[in-house]
């Protein structure tokens, strides 16, 4: 019953923290995406109503259209700026634009593929091909070689469970697992879950020899 309990507290402890860095991650992106909107369109807006200070033929509003399609490259050619001594102002505020416009397709790129792959298992990692440069290598040859620079054994390597391995490292890497240290057998055996319940395991271990080596002291 004791040891259900334990069970039980284990995967609620694992569920909650994956749950928690889970939020905190998805509020942190949030942020970033919303505080990415406000500094691209503030920033048209800004253009624009600079740009309707030293172009008579441009108002606020149309300004403000020809900068979004101009940094979006759309260009359609409708409105031009034609003010030849403020040239320079307008060229350095489209390549800035330009820059920004980048950063923000190329962030929302990020978000869509996330989305894109969301909740799918990771398999056949063995095969992912890595490029270094203009060559290419597959990740299990990586790996291979990499073991052959420790002088790790070849039964280990065979063993090497790459997708378990990866799924961990992501983990990691999301702070759902403090780190691979911890479990070296997670590379072999161990899936995500069984990492987790071994790390909460080991702690819950420590505390309890902790606690009788305190309890010790009392009595004594």
């Amino acid at each position: 019953m004791a040891l259900n309990n334990e069970e039980n507290a284990i995967e609620l402890l694992g569920g909650r923290t994956c749950l928690i860095n889970l939020i905190m991650e998805t509020f942190r992106e949030f942020l970033e995406t919303i505080a990415l909107g406000v500094t691209f369109f503030g920033y048209l807006f800004c253009g624009a109503y600079i740009l309707s200070l030293y172009e008579p033929e441009l108002d606020f509003f149309k300004a403000f259209y020809f900068n979004f399609i101009t940094v979006t490259t759309v260009g359609l050619g409708d409105f031009v700026p034609k003010r030849e001594t403020y040239l320079l102002v307008t060229i350095a505020y489209i390549t800035l634009g330009l820059a920004l416009t980048t950063l923000t397709f190329d962030i929302a790129a990020q978000y869509l593929r996330k989305v894109h792959y969301f909740g799918r298992k990771i398999e056949n990692v063995a095969n992912a091909v890595i490029w270094f440069g203009g060559k290419k290598m597959s990740l299990k040859s990586l790996v291979r070689h990499l073991g052959d620079h420790f002088n790790i054994p070849l039964d280990e390597l065979n063993n090497l469970n790459l997708d378990t391995f990866v799924d961990a490292a992501i983990k990691v890497e999301a702070g759902e697992i403090k780190t691979l240290r911890v479990c070296f057998l997670i590379l072999f055996s161990f899936t995500a879950k069984e990492s987790i319940r071994y790390f909460v395991e080991r702690q819950l271990s420590i505390y309890r020899l902790k606690n009788k080596i305190h309890s010790a002291k009392v009595n004594e």
